[in-house]
């Protein structure tokens, strides 16, 4: 699969090299100048504007440590060390420092420095004396940190909670805790086949894809992907289309409606056509890469060298049969959890019968009272005399 980043005009090849590059400063510059309706620039030239930049950058004349602050003049300089709020700090300072905590900037700087006149008594006690450079300025610069190095995506682990990363001892807990602190709940969770592989699926989703659960939008990094969720409530799964139903399907099992009443095809006794089929979910291997060696059963079947294992059309509803064990582990926590949805109330968890039993009710009482406008304004107590000229 390859992608195109429309800002920079450059082609991707992978899931792991988009990430990178959306994060890198030579795709922010470009959809930068995208907004000024500028054209892009390759990759070499922005290179060469950095290095420029950055040697630009190792030019600045005066430095204080104790303030973080780069100045870019001798009166801004000045003034700075005679500020309150710089004393103060130096004085704060003054037990766990010493006299030279300035550091020289660059060689540059170092030799401007040699030239420059020495400081003032009260500047040279001062615990936080800069190195003098060559160039000047107008104006005070905060010390730009070091960019910071982007952690290796991992996934989520399964003991910690998707939208906060609150760890709890048990898989059980986390839950808890996502549907009472983020109201996070699964859905048809009385269909789930493991609770535990979907959760780790959920967990690669955020903590490698970096994608929401609810819209499927990636982001740059584990914690703008949760507090996108929490900021927008996309603290929730979506089945709104098909793509998201087949995403999900291979975690939930749905029985078909004469498996759910326990009625099934019999077309003779002693057959096994009364086994539990599954939804028809995964298609059929029906053709084999040439070269692959392969033999062929008893009952027709051609069983390949990876261990596939294909067979005649007539026999598909066999093939898509799923009789996968099942923990008994993950079955008490699907229980508990069906218990605790239906104790708050979810939609979805209690039964409809006496809901539509009250909308019958309440349909015949109307019927009823309707009926009884309709008697009394069939009395009619006055008969008009057709004799009468009036």
């Amino acid at each position: 699969m390859s992608f195109v980043c429309n800002a920079c005009n450059c082609n991707i090849t992978s899931v792991e090299q988009r990430s990178e590059h959306y994060s890198s400063y030579w795709h922010r510059y470009n959809v930068k100048r995208s907004c000024e309706s500028l054209p892009p620039v390759s990759k070499e030239v922005f290179e060469k504007k950095l290095s420029e930049m950055t040697k630009t950058k190792q030019s600045v004349t005066l430095q204080c440590f104790v303030c973080r602050k780069t100045l870019a003049s001798k009166k801004s300089y000045d003034h700075h060390m005679r500020s309150k709020r710089h004393l103060q700090k130096a004085a704060n300072r003054s037990g766990a420092s010493t006299p030279g905590m300035s550091r020289q900037v660059s060689n540059n700087a170092q030799a401007s420095s040699d030239k420059k006149q020495p400081l003032d008594s009260a500047e040279a006690q001062n615990p936080a004396n800069a190195v003098v450079g060559a160039e000047g300025g107008a104006e005070e610069k905060e010390i730009n940190s070091a960019p910071k190095v982007e952690k290796k995506a991992e996934p989520v682990p399964l003991k910690h909670c998707l939208f906060c990363g609150e760890s709890c001892d048990t898989l059980e807990g986390t839950l808890k805790h996502m549907l009472k602190a983020h109201s996070f709940y699964v859905p048809y969770v009385q269909f789930l086949v493991s609770v535990e592989g979907f959760m780790k699926y959920l967990g690669e989703k955020v903590g490698l894809g970096r994608q929401c659960l609810y819209c499927n939008r990636c982001f740059k990094d584990l914690e703008a992907v949760r507090q996108h969720m929490r900021d927008v409530g996309h603290c929730k799964l979506s089945f709104r289309d098909e793509e998201d139903k087949e995403e999900y399907q291979d975690f939930f099992h749905v029985p078909e409606p004469g498996e759910a009443e326990g009625e099934g095809e019999s077309e003779g006794e002693g057959e096994g056509d009364n086994k539990s089929t599954k939804p028809e979910s995964k298609a059929l291997v029906l053709a084999e890469p040439e070269g692959v060696a392969s033999e062929i059963t008893e009952l027709g079947e051609i069983v390949m060298k990876d261990g596939r294992v294909l067979g005649h059309r007539s026999l598909a509803r066999y093939y898509k049969q799923s009789l996968k064990p099942r923990d008994p582990k993950h079955t008490d926590l699907v229980t508990k959890m069906i218990k605790d949805y239906r104790a708050i109330g979810l939609p979805g968890y209690h039964a409809r019968s006496k809901r539509n039993e009250k909308s019958r009710k309440d349909v015949l009482a109307a019927n009823k009272r309707f009926m009884k406008l309709g008697f009394k304004g069939n009395k009619q107590k006055h008969f008009k005399d057709s004799t009468a000229p009036f």
